[in-house]
């Protein structure tokens, strides 16, 4: 920051002449610092030293911010405003606000924008694609399986489809894939494997109720969907995040939610892998 840019910051956040050291003008300049350090950052990745002064500087604001807003909320009830809101705004993520509430910030009013709009932790989403089924001819897609030394790049086989599991109090329980045949075990209890280890797998009891996640968009070439309003999509997100316990949703360590395999589809999958291995080792030997 030159010496220009912060004198101006602090003669616009300065109580009085003189001022340099007031809350609300180190809130500006290291808000002015942060900006600067953040699209540095988005150039320079891999400066890991930026980066660490970056961390610091955005936990030194987020206490005084937190010290602000709590002189903001004593000033105005004592001024006979109890009713006025307090807004925080400027680059706040989900991180920066759950640090603000753990420490007592009297804030009203979250204005996210930037972090949310820009999609700023993951600005690219990468898409890969997999042959899962083949048309041979067959009433049914044929099941393929693509082999790897990384258990985690083999895929899971065939047309599937997803089932989310609730509990008795409503809450979601894991999701289940099942191949696009199967029957559901409704009323049955059943055994869900894990994708990768054989000796990993879960019991469902009878009682959990079951909903398939997936709902057709196109069909032989046509749409039969209806987009849903703004409102319906949110009010279906809010309900959604209601019926996820709070161990999956907390910011640190969050609990892992667990997508599993139908027995069916666990025993297509490793037939598979069965016969890929018996055919990497025909065409092996000399």
């Amino acid at each position: 920051m030159d010496k220009e840019k912060k004198a101006d910051i602090i003669k616009k956040f300065a109580h009085n002449e003189g001022d340099t050291g007031s809350t609300e003008v180190q809130v500006a300049l290291l808000t002015e610092r942060i900006n600067q350090l953040t699209e540095h950052m988005m150039a320079n990745r891999h400066d890991y030293h930026s980066q660490r002064g970056l961390l610091k500087l955005v936990g030194h604001r987020r206490k005084l911010l937190a010290y602000l807003s709590k002189e903001a909320r004593r000033m105005l009830d004592e001024a006979g405003f109890p009713d006025a809101i307090i807004v925080a705004s400027s680059d706040l993520d989900e991180w920066i606000v759950e640090s603000l509430k753990r420490q007592g910030a009297k804030v009203s009013t979250w204005g996210v924008g930037t972090r949310l709009v820009t999609s700023f932790s993951c600005p690219a989403l990468g898409g890969v694609y997999k042959l899962t089924a083949l048309d041979e001819g067959s009433e049914r897609m044929v099941p393929k399986i693509k082999r790897s030394d990384n258990p985690e790049k083999i895929m899971n086989p065939g047309l599937k489809k997803v089932v989310r599991m609730y509990d008795k109090r409503g809450e979601m329980r894991g999701d289940v894939l099942f191949l696009e045949e199967e029957r559901l075990p409704q009323g049955r209890s059943f055994r869900a494997y894990h994708p990768m280890f054989l000796h990993v797998y879960k019991t469902y009891p009878k009682q959990f109720e079951m909903r398939e996640l997936l709902v057709p968009i196109f069909q032989k070439g046509k749409l039969v969907y209806e987009s849903p309003s703004l409102h319906t999509i949110r009010e279906y997100s809010l309900r959604n995040l209601q019926e996820l316990d709070a161990a999956y949703k907390r910011f640190h360590n969050p609990h892992r939610y667990h997508v599993s395999l139908s027995p069916t589809l666990f025993s297509t999958k490793q037939r598979l892998l069965r016969e890929a291995a018996k055919t990497v080792t025909t065409i092996s030997e000399p």
